[in-house]
């Protein structure tokens, strides 16, 4: 899975030299962003993806899920989406489509 705020860094842990991708520069805030000033959002890229992307997000530091599916843009592969974390903490996404997965973890700030 591919996106533009995505950037590839050492493997560690296991990743048997595939590397890892890391968020840079990125403020994801709850809510889909601040109204009337910006939005979170997310452009997926999926090679071999079916017509919508999953996303199931888990609060890693408390009590909270979501999940949310978007529609494929011009069946390339890309799914743009913004991603409605319900409330601020520590959370893990995995995205999905098709046979193919990707998980990250970020920290959701206050506005």
């Amino acid at each position: 899975m591919n996106s533009p705020h995505l950037r590839r860094t050492r493997g560690r842990n296991g990743t048997r030299g595939r590397g890892r991708r890391s968020l840079t520069g990125v403020l994801i805030t709850p809510r889909g962003g601040i109204p009337g000033s910006y939005a979170t959002k997310i452009l997926w890229h999926v090679r071999s993806a079916s017509a919508t992307v999953t996303l199931v997000g888990q609060r890693l530091d408390g009590i909270g899920r979501f999940r949310q599916r978007f529609p494929v843009t011009g069946g390339s592969g890309y799914f743009p989406s913004i991603v409605i974390v319900p409330s601020v903490g520590c959370w893990r996404i995995t995205v999905s489509s098709r046979q193919r997965t990707g998980r990250f973890a970020f920290l959701a700030l206050a506005p």
